[in-house]
Formats: structure tokens, sequence, C-alpha cells
């Protein structure tokens, strides 16, 4: 969800509900992010959040809460052509629970307001992902990306947007 402060900032929060499955356990949770974004130039926003804060808890009884991880980004965007747009963006994320900084790099690219894809660098481990709208205010999407303890993870979601714009 996100709000016009000014012409060029808006603040927004998004909240994620998730079930995990690792070997014999599973998990529920949930999480939220709350952030910024300033666009500075037409073409080009600056922004960050805290990214991250939430809960699970096992099914083996262990409950986990995760502190909030500050991010920081910039993303360069422009029209390629009448139906086609591209970004190239980078950001980094400090987590004081966990006592790391990680950098990311990548750029997307999308149709018409139907479709994008999107590929980059996290801290090293290469991610991609895909969103197609299915209508108006609904996307459907899935990443894919190397995790730190495990060898692949992926990720489904749905974003409904609040007035979303259509390109038709």
């Amino acid at each position: 969800y996100a709000l016009p402060l000014t012409d060029n900032i808006n603040i927004g929060a998004s909240c994620a509900v998730f079930f995990r499955r690792h070997v014999d356990a599973t998990a529920y949770g949930g999480a939220s992010t709350v952030g910024i974004d300033w666009k500075i130039l037409p073409v080009l926003d600056i922004g960050f959040a805290f990214a991250n804060f939430g809960y699970t808890t096992w099914n083996t009884g262990k409950s986990e809460f995760g502190a909030p991880s500050l991010t920081l980004g910039a993303q360069f965007d422009s029209q390629i052509s009448a139906g086609f747009s591209g970004a190239v963006c980078a950001e980094g994320r400090f987590s004081p629970q966990e006592s790391l900084f990680e950098g990311f790099a990548g750029a997307e690219v999308s149709y018409a307001d139907i479709i994008a894809i999107r590929g980059g660098v996290n801290n090293g481990r290469f991610t991609a992902g895909a969103d197609l709208r299915i209508i108006r205010g609904l996307r459907v999407g899935a990443a894919m990306g190397f995790h730190y303890d495990l060898p692949l993870s992926y990720r489904i979601g749905a974003t409904l947007e609040r007035g979303a714009a259509v390109a038709d």
C-alpha cells in the first residue's frame, strides 16, 4: 500500500504471510516492510526501507522474531519504446541482528505494464523472476535465488495494487 506525500515522495508498506518447509519441519509466519521513495529526476528514484520485520512459528514449537533490516537503493527507469520499459537498480542492506551488509544489483524489462522479467546478483548469488498482470490491480509473480543455507529457493506471490494504472 502506498500514498503520495508530495508530487515526488511516496511512502508505502507491505505485508506478507508465508509458509515454509525445511526437511521435516514446517512454519507459518508474517512480515512487513515500510519505506519511502523519492523521485529526484523523471528517470531516477532513491529510497529506503525497513524490511522484513516479522515473526515465524515452527511446528517444532520454536518461534523466531525477525528484526528489520535497513535497505537503501536507487533505480534508473527509462521508456525503451512505446511498449517496453527498462530499469536498472542497486541497493545495499544492513541487518544489525545478523551483523551483515549485502549488496544487490539487477535489471528489469517490462512490456506494456503486463509482463516484467528481471535478473540480478544478490551478494554474489544469481536471482531471477517474473511478474504477470492478470487483471487491473492484480499481479502474480515468481522468483528464484540461491540462499545462504539452502541450494536454491523459490518465491511465488500475488500483489494487489490500489489505483493501478492500466496501459490498454
